[in-house]
């Protein structure tokens, strides 16, 4: 009984905090315009999203909600209705701002909303590798390699479906969303268990690979590589992949080793 108090108990990490507040910032700067600059719009792209998504699956514990509705229910409430509260608004406003007739205006409503093509299109597809996460691991009962499998024949089913138009929720990023957060899951355990002089090296050696690898990729190609999941537009499929992993990887494993203010803490606890 007291282990599975101990296992259901909810945990605040403040460095994974600061982690979501940095990805937010860099959606933000996104949206401000500074994707315009080549460098930045590279190294940006491969982490403000694979960041969520890790993030997700670092707190998603399998043991601590069976239940399937009130699983949903608070997957809705967290990730699905601040969705919808912001494209209600963004629609409203383009309403108001555009002067478009009410017909035309509810019919790319419609559309931007359910093809993910507004702000924060994201979330919804959190939302659904939250809940992948939650049926593959009831059916797999936590085993771990039937886990890592369906992480790997995820990412190749979202490969292989990358569309030249919008699908709705953007369910091909689904796929190829889902493995991040299996990663996730796999570095609670790693965080927690290892060495720490093993993951300051392994962080270290992460962050170098993703500082040189674009690089690489200009040397070769004249251009820095980037990813843009909202388009589904990717340089070089694996090896974009690549960078994004060692990118993630090498932030959550050096992070937890800063001083972290506490307004940084704060805005990161108050994102999604």
């Amino acid at each position: 009984m007291e282990s599975s108090l101990i296992e259901n108990k909810k945990v605040r990490y403040e460095w994974l905090d600061a982690v979501k507040a940095f990805a937010m910032v860099l959606v933000i700067f996104g949206h401000l315009g500074l994707n315009s600059i080549t460098t930045y719009q590279s190294y940006a792209s491969f982490i403000k999203l694979p960041l969520f998504f890790v993030a997700s699956g670092f707190v998603f514990n399998p043991k601590k909600t069976k239940d399937t509705l009130l699983f949903l229910k608070s997957r809705i409430q967290r990730i699905l209705l601040p969705y919808f509260y912001l494209c209600f608004v963004i629609c409203v406003l383009n309403l108001i701002l555009y002067r478009q007739d009410v017909a035309t205006w509810l019919k790319d409503s419609l559309r931007s909303v359910f093809t993910g093509t507004i702000y924060m299109w994201f979330l919804p597809v959190l939302f659904l590798c939250n809940v992948m996460m939650f049926f593959v691991f009831r059916l797999i009962k936590g085993k771990n390699v039937p886990i890592i499998i369906s992480a790997v024949l995820s990412l190749i089913l979202g490969y292989v479906l990358i569309p030249e138009k919008p699908i709705p929720f953007s369910v091909n990023e689904v796929l190829i969303a889902y493995p991040f957060c299996i990663i996730g899951y796999y570095l609670k355990t790693t965080v927690l268990k290892w060495n720490n002089k093993i993951l300051i090296a392994l962080g270290s050696i992460s962050l170098l690979l993703f500082s040189v690898l674009p690089l690489i990729y200009k040397h070769f190609n004249g251009r820095m590589n980037y990813i843009n999941m909202k388009e589904n537009h990717y340089s070089l499929f694996c090896f974009d992949i690549l960078i994004s992993l060692c990118g993630v990887i090498g932030i959550f494993l050096l992070v937890r080793y800063l001083k972290i203010p506490k307004p940084v803490s704060w805005f990161g606890q108050n994102t999604i």
